[in-house]
């Protein structure tokens, strides 16, 4: 098995076999990188992708864990990492919540979220005392 196997056995990848590899003249350097962050907290739905966001930090274009794309409009949440702060998608989000990293959700979206809540009382209040 060469070093090429053992790592992509490591990180759970399929390996093709060197036999189906196409042949070519020449070296053929092949490289596997893997990296380590560890997620401390997570800012879930820190801002939205827009194009004042891109005019902004344009380097940034997806997930800087997984490197998803994001989409215009598309909210994103902010990582604490061991590498610094990172902006990470929902599902990166959602596999850290899973593996005990602590979600905590952004001010401006909990100060949203009780607004939200306050106008639905204000809703159903009206609503019964017709």
């Amino acid at each position: 098995m060469t070093n090429r196997d053992t790592a992509a056995a490591t990180l759970g990848h399929a390996v093709e076999s060197e036999a189906s590899l196409p042949q070519s003249k020449g070296w053929v350097h092949e490289r596997v990188e893997v990296h380590r962050t560890v997620v401390t907290k997570i800012c879930r739905y820190y801002l939205k992708y827009t194009q004042r966001f891109r005019e902004l930090r344009g380097a940034v274009k997806g997930c800087e864990i997984c490197r998803t794309k994001f989409v215009d409009g598309e909210k994103f949440n902010l990582a604490f990492t061991s590498k610094g702060n990172k902006i990470v998608c929902q599902a990166c989000t959602d596999t850290a919540e899973q593996h005990g990293t602590e979600v905590i959700l952004w001010p401006k979206a909990i100060e949203s979220t009780e607004i939200a809540k306050a106008v639905e009382g204000l809703g159903e209040d009206n609503h019964e005392r017709d």
